[in-house]
């Protein structure tokens, strides 16, 4: 536990929140097929290397701060700050992230069928209608 867990809890949010809005393209049915699994799958590999992105942003500013070709510089105009945050992801994290996205989407792979048709199941059970009162 330290003063990152609240930056790391953020940039892992946005796992759920991507993951939310992939549901919002499933199809309605009761059991999930290929399709949502697939784009599960993507997404899963795109967070991978968003939140190694997000999650770098603690290293790259105090760490390499006032390196000429990587570091960041108070008063950095966004696009140079950009493109030296995009050295330093290349040359420091893109590897490590790629075994995160390959992980993630062969991860949903193997067990994003059973799981979606579980969490739907779970939907159907604890789904009720509130009816009106008799006159």
């Amino acid at each position: 536990m330290g003063p990152w867990v609240p930056y790391q809890i953020f940039a892992v949010g946005w796992v759920g929140v991507a993951a939310g809005l992939a549901g919002h393209w499933s199809r309605d049915s009761r059991i999930p097929g290929w399709r949502d699994v697939i784009v599960l799958a993507t997404v899963g590999g795109l967070m991978g290397w968003i939140v190694g992105a997000l999650l770098d942003v603690t290293d790259w500013i105090p760490v390499y701060r006032g390196n000429p070709s990587l570091g960041w510089l108070p008063g950095m105009d966004p696009a140079t700050a950009l493109v030296h945050f995009a050295r330093f992801y290349l040359l420091t994290s893109l590897a490590y992230d790629s075994f995160r996205a390959v992980g993630n989407v062969l991860m949903v792979a193997m067990l994003g069928a059973p799981v979606l048709a579980a969490l739907v199941r779970l939907r159907l059970r604890l789904t009720f209608e509130v009816l009106g009162a008799a006159p």
